[in-house]
């Protein structure tokens, strides 16, 4: 019997790391993950009076704060600022936060899950995965939670949608399998390496200013632009805009490419999972 190359045995049990054994894999345990997503969503907010709303507070009041600082008093000329000004500075402000806030929500958590979830590494059978699915699948849901926040402020203060509103998820999509990777491959090194947290929340940290969550890509130089392109997030901020603000059709050719590249970081961060696996139960 020839033996599959996409195929790892360690404790007497295969590991699979080809693309079609995490899409499958994925797929058939799609009903463990929702529970498991939604068990840590309810985990998150159990106890709180305001619940589920936390998850459009918390992003709400880093708008108001934002909006404030770069929308009003780093300006040269604040009493020129019109109300209208103000609204669209914070709507975009808002829309590069709930691409951020998908990423950082996800990545942060992404050094402990295993350390903190021992129980279920010593269980073969258990699909180890889909504890980062579920950190991703958490932060989703809290993206999608602030896209409808979003929604609501954006028909009070300027009318109706547009129409290409309605494409934001198919935006966010793509850009949660990148966000999956980065998740595979940190919570796997965070069971070798104990320092990856500390490396980790000193990055996002690093990473809100050198993606275009405050600003438009227009304002920098052009000769470094194809260069601040290779962040993974200014892709899907300024797409977002487009769609769920400006009224745009997404750019079909980029967001096609974007998602095949966004399935091959998914597929690299699922491979360094299975190939670091192997010596989880022995570290903890």
């Amino acid at each position: 019997m020839i033996q599959s190359p996409y195929a790892a045995r360690a404790g007497g049990v295969r590991h699979y790391y080809g693309p079609y054994a995490m899409f499958s894999g994925l797929w058939n345990s799609r009903q463990l993950l929702r529970q498991f997503v939604q068990r840590d969503i309810d985990s998150r907010y159990r106890g709180s009076w305001a619940g589920l709303f936390w998850s459009v507070l918390n992003p709400l009041t880093m708008l108001a704060v934002y909006t404030f600082a770069f929308g009003y008093l780093m300006q040269s000329n604040r009493a020129l600022i019109t109300r209208a000004a103000m609204a669209q500075t914070a709507f975009n402000i808002f829309a590069g936060l709930i691409v951020f806030n998908l990423f950082a929500d996800a990545v942060n958590r992404a050094p402990s899950l295993f350390t903190a979830n021992a129980n279920y590494v010593k269980k073969v059978v258990f699909p180890l995965d889909m504890l980062c699915w579920m950190a991703v699948g958490s932060a989703f849901f809290t993206a999608m939670m602030s896209l409808a926040a979003l929604a609501v402020f954006y028909l009070v203060a300027e009318g109706p949608l547009p129409v290409t509103f309605a494409l934001a998820p198919l935006i966010l999509l793509p850009f949660a399998f990148i966000a999956a990777g980065v998740v595979l491959f940190l919570s796997s090194l965070g069971v070798y390496l104990r320092d990856v947290s500390q490396t980790v929340g000193n990055f996002i940290s690093l990473l809100i200013f050198l993606s275009p969550v405050f600003y438009t890509e227009t304002l920098l130089p052009l000769r470094i632009r194809p260069y601040f392109r290779l962040n993974p997030l200014v892709f899907p901020i300024t797409e977002l805009r487009k769609t769920a603000l400006a009224g745009q059709w997404p750019d079909w050719g980029g967001l096609a490419l974007y998602s095949l590249a966004a399935a091959l970081i998914a597929w690299a961060g699922f491979v360094c999972f299975q190939k670091m696996r192997k010596g989880f139960a022995d570290v903890l």
